[in-house]
């Protein structure tokens, strides 16, 4: 092997010196796939072949979705919010407000603001934005018309000092609840404003908010409750422990605080839970949570809560709860440090005016209640996906496909800005494809779910995107490639015989991405592919290789001359085959197939029409000859 580099080494050497007359393609693309050929750097492993759910089965390098680019240099925090009508986006960012149209872009308004955007969000009571943001000192205000302030609002345990402090906050029936740090006395935690304002109680430990959320409406107005997830420092200094604790809290609606003795003007409700995510049996926990988005059930109990969790490993989760099992353990488990009888009403409970509460459960409150019990994931209790990619963001969208089935799909984000697509099929994720939206060094900041439209709007340091969730022409042109993809949103319509959105007389077949989906219930045969594609024009080059795209990570890839089969040697998505003795008796044609799931199809097929005299043969003396061959060949 030591030989083979430096050989290899040794012709780039000379490539270096030589003319550029000299330095043909062909021999630099022979010497480049001898070394791959006999140091064996690829592999099938390596490049991330075979059937696998963890692997993304497609991947496409998009540029045809319509894109914003934001002026003004590079921006740490991008906030978005739903425009007005379809198609638009509030933008903040970089001391700059923006109202995105991607159906009409010259209609789009840009102004400058002269703060940095932290809180972005609409008042659904006055249908006016509220934006907050900071330069030196915290600004909110409500805006009829885009950066023009009609209304100015104490920023105060709203608006984060820093711009890169997360604090989530969101408009109930007109009462905004807000999580921004206020440094004085480190009283962190969920504040509420307008009507009456309820602040939290001292907290002793550092925390960051990841989101809050509305565990409602319920049925009666009086229960409806607001979770905030979370994540906690830990205080355990142990080199083992975990240096950030998961954990969600609840407070009631109604709650009006405390006594003027105890808890006045502070919340009366609120409990603490910790999130449990990870393998039960192999004792493996994620507890940095990163982010979180909800999938909203008819009823309450029924919410699923998605949440993305990473480890000191960089290494990525996603465990799934319910509205309802977040509920029932704040209403049944035992309290964390209580030993004694629980007093009545149960603290945490919701009731008509807090401030009458006894003593004895204002003072249990008082004491920052946690919960024994763990929030739990649904199904087995373990978690849903476990990978080793980083992601950053996650949205969830419920997909109507064909036959009015309902199905899931998780969108999750990489800072580099790649995006997965992935069923969620009987608790089972199936990464379907990779969206690359982004060129090299651009992060991804924000993500934005329009489920209506089916649209994803994706944020960078440098642009704002509109992805089309249902855009399905990239799976293929035949029926079979459209089917076996499994992507809810697509779909095949035998009238335009195109892959296109899913409605209810496209084939489908979420479940099992079984190609027989085409040939079954009347449909015709004329949805096959053809069993032996066109050749392509002889060439007059000589052949040295030949190459085959691998579209699909999850199907099996080989080359055949007759009946024999040769093995691919693998490289960034393609599968090629090297052809080592190049003479007369190798001449083809050579077929390259792919098979997944039962399904062959022809890839490509090549006839070499002449060969070169010099070879390649890796029966004489592996790949040292041929590198030295080489080196003869460029001299």
């Amino acid at each position: 092997m030591d030989v083979l580099l430096i050989a290899a080494h040794a012709s780039l050497t000379l490539l270096s010196t030589r003319s550029m007359a000299v330095r043909t393609r062909s021999n630099m693309m022979l010497l480049f796939l001898c070394v791959l050929h006999s140091s064996a750097v690829f592999s099938r492993a390596a490049a991330g072949c075979g059937s696998s759910r963890f692997t993304p089965r497609m991947t496409f390098k998009e540029d045809g979705f319509s894109r914003h680019h934001l002026l003004g240099g590079y921006n740490s925090r991008v906030e978005l919010l739903l425009g007005p009508t379809n198609g638009t986006v509030y933008v903040g960012c970089n001391g700059k407000l923006l109202l995105v149209d991607f159906q009409a872009p010259k209609k789009s308004e840009e102004v400058t603001w002269g703060h940095n955007v932290t809180v972005l969000l609409k008042n659904e009571n006055t249908n006016s934005l509220f934006v907050c943001g900071t330069s030196g000192s915290q600004i909110c205000c409500s805006m009829e018309t885009l950066g023009n302030c009609s209304k100015h609002y104490d920023a105060k345990g709203i608006a984060p000092f820093s711009v890169n402090e997360r604090a989530p906050s969101l408009f109930v029936g007109g009462e905004l609840y807000s999580t921004a740090t206020l440094p004085v006395r480190k009283r962190i935690g969920i504040r509420r404003h307008g009507g009456i304002q309820i602040w939290p109680a001292h907290n002793k430990t550092e925390q960051r908010y990841v989101s809050i959320v509305l565990s409602g409406p319920r049925a009666h107005k009086l229960e409806d409750r607001v979770y905030a997830f979370l994540v906690e420092k830990n205080s355990d200094s142990h080199p083992d422990a975990s240096l950030w604790i998961p954990r969600v809290t609840q407070v009631c609606r109604m709650d009006l605080g405390g006594s003027k003795n105890i808890l006045q003007q502070s919340w009366t409700s609120h409990l603490t839970a910790r999130l449990s995510c990870g393998i039960h049996e192999k004792r493996v926990y994620f507890t940095e949570l990163l982010d979180v988005a909800v999938l909203h059930s008819e009823a309450w109990n029924e919410s699923r809560v998605y949440a993305l969790f990473t480890n000191d490993w960089n290494m990525s989760a996603v465990c799934v709860y319910t509205m309802g099992n977040i509920d029932k353990v704040f209403m049944s488990s035992t309290f964390k440090g209580h030993s004694e009888e629980i007093p009545t009403p149960r603290p945490g409970t919701c009731v008509n005016d807090s401030k009458m509460l006894p003593d004895i459960v204002l003072n249990m409150v008082k004491e920052q209640l946690e919960m024994n019990d763990w929030v739990q994931p649904v199904g087995d209790g373990d978690a849903l996906i476990i990978s080793s990619h980083r992601y950053t963001h996650i949205e969830v969208d419920r997909v109507k496909g064909s036959g009015l089935q309902v199905h899931t799909v998780l969108l999750l984000g990489l800072e580099d800005g790649r995006i997965h697509k992935v069923l969620e099929q009987t608790g089972i994720p199936f990464i379907m494809a990779e969206l690359q939206l982004f060129q090299p060094g651009a992060r991804l900041l924000n993500m934005l779910l329009q489920s209506s439209r089916k649209k994803l709007y994706v944020s960078s340091n440098t642009e704002v995107l509109e992805v089309d969730l249902d855009s399905c022409m990239n799976y293929g042109n035949e029926c079979e490639l459209c089917v076996q993809a499994r992507d809810p949103y697509c779909g095949w319509d035998p009238e335009s015989m195109l892959c296109t959105a899913a409605s209810s007389h496209t084939i489908q077949d979420v479940e099992h991405g079984s190609y027989t989906a085409c040939r079954t219930g009347g449909h015709s045969e004329q949805y096959s592919r053809l069993e032996n594609p066109p050749l392509p024009p002889d060439t007059d080059l000589p052949v040295t290789y030949v190459r085959c795209p691998m579209l699909s990570a999850h199907a099996e890839y080989s080359w055949y001359r007759g009946d024999t089969r040769q093995p691919c040697v693998y490289t960034e998505g393609d599968c090629l085959l090297l052809i080592e003795a190049m003479d007369q008796g190798q001449d083809g044609p050579y077929m390259c197939k792919a098979t997944e799931a039962g399904y062959e199809r022809m890839i490509a097929v090549y006839q070499p029409k002449t060969w070169s005299k010099a070879t390649c043969s890796a029966r004489s003396h592996s790949g040292i000859l041929c590198a030295l061959l080489l080196i003869v060949l460029l001299l």
